[in-house]
């Protein structure tokens, strides 16, 4: 269980580059840089430090100005005893006096199939960006599909974007023309 969070969950005008989590058990975080997915994307990498009941992320870039951010931290966290996993903890603050709100949800499905797709990468585009940025640039907003195929962006901007999805084996948010499956929704999002 998260008792305390620096900067607090919710939490508008944060100035920094460091996240401090402090949980009521003691944890382990070995699968944490797999599992935390930071939205939207973030310039840079970070470092993970866990000490006792306590995870630090610490930021190589500033975060950007007015932008709500989500962690979505999955099965990344576990209690060191029993290796239960923290229960569906996301966290959101913003560098801005607001938190963006608007979601955005829905399934993907093979087409030839109709079966639902596992860990399809879900990526929202600014929509000035064109199709063929999809292979040099990170999308501004990325989530994975469920095992029913399911996704759910929560806290996006209000923007207009381009929606795209591929099936990213290689984990590198870029698309790879040779190994992946693509799809996209022609018209825009906004």
């Amino acid at each position: 269980e998260l008792l305390l969070a620096v900067p607090e969950n919710k939490q508008t005008n944060f100035k920094g580059n460091t996240v401090i989590l402090k949980f009521n058990e003691y944890i382990e975080t070995s699968t944490l840089q797999q599992n935390l997915v930071i939205s939207p994307t973030i310039k840079g990498t970070y470092e993970i430090k866990t000490s006792g009941k306590e995870v630090k992320l610490k930021f190589e870039n500033d975060f950007e100005p007015n932008t709500s951010y989500l962690l979505n931290f999955r099965n990344g966290i576990k209690d060191l005893t029993e290796k239960n996993p923290t229960n569906n903890l996301k966290y959101v603050f913003s560098t801005g006096s607001k938190i963006d709100s608007l979601e955005l949800n829905g399934t993907i499905s093979d087409i030839h199939t109709k079966i639902p797709v596992l860990d399809a990468l879900v990526a929202l585009y600014p929509h000035n960006d064109t199709i063929h940025n999809i292979l040099k640039t990170k999308p501004k907003y990325f989530i994975k599909t469920d095992s029913l195929g399911k996704y759910k962006f929560e806290n996006i901007k209000n923007d207009t974007y381009t929606l795209v999805t591929f099936t990213d084996k290689n984990e590198n948010l870029y698309f790879d023309q040779k190994t992946e499956k693509i799809g996209f929704k022609k018209s825009k999002i906004e």
